[in-house]
């Protein structure tokens, strides 16, 4: 597992600066959390991104990622704004 956790990481933080369509599958304190066509519930990665416009729950929304960690990552809304995670 602490191979893994490095693997992911830098598998992660090679997304970030780029576009991903993700479904979003609840509401979060500060935003949503969705995930990617790549990612299965539960086990896998989930996309957590702040409120704005085209975010809504059981849609498609293509979000910037911004940030990762281990098996997470953090995107902005389509609009560009970072919503109330930031």
């Amino acid at each position: 597992m602490e191979a893994q956790k490095a693997i992911s990481l830098r598998k992660n933080e090679e997304k970030i600066g780029s576009d991903v369509v993700i479904l979003v599958d609840r509401a979060e304190e500060e935003g949503f959390a969705g995930r990617t066509q790549h990612d299965a519930p539960e086990v896998d990665n989930e996309v957590f991104v702040g409120k704005g416009p085209g975010i809504s729950i059981g849609h498609f929304s293509r979000v910037t990622v911004v940030d990762a960690v281990e098996y997470d990552l953090f995107a902005i809304p389509p609009d560009g704004s970072a919503g109330e995670n930031a």
